[in-house]
């Protein structure tokens, strides 16, 4: 998580703030989704 933020940092100044903010709560719903679907998966496999 702290990767993806230091990697994006740089590209974050030439993008403007509205698509910016779209992209970032784009990745945190996409980061919150797969954390959901990994635990759902690890319930799954454990029953």
């Amino acid at each position: 998580m702290a990767l993806a933020f230091d990697l994006r940092r740089p590209v974050a100044r030439r993008i403007p703030s509205d698509i910016r903010s779209r992209l970032v709560r784009g990745a945190e719903v996409c980061t919150i989704a797969s954390s959901f679907i990994f635990l759902f998966a690890l319930v799954a496999g454990a029953f």
